[in-house]
């Protein structure tokens, strides 16, 4: 009928045509996940047969619908996770994005509140009675358009809520750490080559005759903590010798773990004559339990240690150490998720596969250690 508008198309009317889900033809639209060339093309079949016009905003450069980009690591008070936050900061504020921070592993009661504006109102929400983790009702508050992207250092092997929210068009990058779920997620990540590490800093270590060597790392569970002992026990077995199990002190990475888990190592006989410790958090606290237990190093103790850029040392010590990237880990996370605002494609223009940017730590020498006393 004449004077009659027709009304517009919509994703939906493309997703039903070309027997998809919605969130797929967001996909083919905005690059933001791999699709089968197969249901690529009924998508793209549809879209032509149905005059679909796609709004300029959720093509190519999709930095303009927010403007706001959520960067959330695990706590706030960790100087590794804020040196991540800065360095993406950084990196987004040069493409005129503004980045908000917020911690996923708050107290089971706390409210939770997330600065992003939707129609105006904020959004507030407390977690669960009995909840371990913030990480689900934060990646939850982020739905709905709410931000362009999201980057998200995850504590643990659950990741609650990311399928939804990459679902719904909204791009992820997993930022220091990346669940075994990544690969299946398609989701792109900056992570650090930990066994490298840890295996460098072992192997240094044997390069002195050490061979009763302790290690201070995470816990098997974390996500973290396995490629670290890997390194561990690669090194011992590369020089054909079997890595000392009970000079292992594995806890969940904080400062208290420092000092606990390297007061039972020195207490062990026979004695340990070196001592990597693969957190970088636990470090100052190691070297303050070596000290209080009156162990002079290197003379007594030969030590290895975690740090980044921002820790002041020890004093009177030139620590041997695992330089960890914290700043760059940050920017490269934030250039793979750019890569994905910008609707980046293959040459067939398809979706390119997850990314996934590993940067090597440095194993930067000092004075802490020594070659092995004979016994």
């Amino acid at each position: 009928m004449r004077g009659v508008k027709r009304p517009a198309m919509t994703i939906r009317d493309v997703a039903q045509r070309a027997r998809v889900s919605p969130a797929l033809v967001s996909f083919v639209l905005n690059g933001t996940r791999p699709v089968r060339e197969t249901s690529r093309q009924r998508v793209l079949e549809a879209i032509q047969a149905l005059g679909y016009t796609p709004n300029a905003a959720a093509r190519g450069l999709r930095l303009r619908r927010t403007g706001i980009v959520a960067c959330l690591i695990p706590y706030l008070n960790n100087p590794l996770y804020s040196l991540h936050a800065a360095g993406a900061e950084q990196e987004l504020g040069a493409a005129g994005l503004l980045t908000i921070v917020s911690s996923t592993r708050g107290a089971s009661q706390s409210p939770v509140t997330v600065a992003v504006p939707q129609n105006g109102t904020p959004w507030n929400g407390h977690v669960p009675a009995g909840a371990e983790s913030t990480a689900g009702v934060v990646l939850q508050a982020l739905g709905g358009s709410r931000v362009d992207g999201v980057l998200f250092f995850p504590y643990e092997e659950d990741v609650p809520h990311v399928a939804r929210l990459t679902e719904s068009g909204v791009p992820v990058v997993f930022l220091d750490r990346e669940p075994l779920s990544a690969a299946e997620l398609s989701i792109d990540a900056a992570v650090v080559d930990n066994e490298s590490g840890v295996f460098r800093a072992t192997e240094h270590l044997l390069a002195l005759g050490h061979r009763r060597i302790g290690l201070v790392s995470l816990r098997p569970e974390s996500l973290s903590g396995p490629p670290r002992l890997a390194g561990y026990r690669r090194a011992f077995q590369e020089r054909g010798l079997a890595a000392p199990e009970d000079c292992l002190a594995l806890g969940r990475g904080g400062p208290e773990d420092g000092e606990a888990l390297t007061a039972r190592l020195l207490a062990l006989r026979p004695a340990i004559s070196a001592l990597v410790v693969a957190v970088t958090n636990c470090t100052a606290a190691a070297l303050r339990e070596i000290h209080r237990a009156g162990f002079r190093i290197p003379d007594d103790l030969s030590v290895v240690g975690y740090t980044h850029e921002g820790i002041l040392g020890w004093p009177g010590l030139d620590l041997t150490a695992v330089r960890y990237p914290g700043t760059d880990l940050g920017r490269e996370a934030a250039r793979l998720l750019l890569r994905r605002l910008q609707g980046v494609s293959g040459s067939d223009g398809a979706p390119v596969a997850p990314q996934r940017t590993v940067l090597q730590p440095e194993l930067r020498m000092g004075t802490s250690t020594r070659r092995a006393v004979e016994p």
